[in-house]
């Protein structure tokens, strides 16, 4: 476990070919009040998602971005930040945040092991997804004007 509690600057940063990479065994959570940035390299492991956790503890605003081939896969819960994907990053596992960007060829996909995922308490978990349909063509247009495209 670790913990970055100061607020209001960049407290991770993995950037060009920076990586952090997990053994098929172990687990890492990390505690974060400011902005995370991952670019270039990433933070993806070959391990189940709930394994690796990025948790925003923001009071205020928080910024986790995704650039540039920015890797992840893992959970994040961060309800009071903002994230970006945009390029070639992909995500793979669950995030909970307050909004999210998906720009150029990004990409993000929820693991359906999480579904019943409760953490170390004893509650039922999250929200299940049920149904996930992407849109395609002229499916997408009355949908639109929500996101500001």
């Amino acid at each position: 476990m670790i913990h970055f509690p100061a607020e209001n600057q960049t407290s991770i940063e993995v950037i060009e070919s920076g990586k952090i990479k997990l053994a098929p065994d172990a687990t890492l959570t990390i505690y974060v009040a400011g902005d995370t940035k991952v670019t270039g390299g990433g933070i993806f492991n070959e391990i189940a998602p709930q394994q690796f956790q990025i948790w925003g503890t923001a009071t205020n605003s928080q910024r986790i971005d995704f650039l540039n081939n920015g890797q992840f896969s893992g959970v994040i819960y961060a309800p009071n930040a903002s994230v970006k994907i945009k390029g070639d990053s992909d995500l793979y596992g669950s995030i909970v945040c307050a909004d999210i960007t998906l720009t150029g060829s990004g990409s993000f996909r929820y693991d359906e092991s999480l579904a019943n995922y409760a953490g170390d308490t004893t509650s039922s978990g999250p929200p299940e997804v049920t149904f996930v349909e992407e849109l395609s063509g002229d499916e997408r247009a009355p949908y639109l004007a929500y996101f500001n495209l």
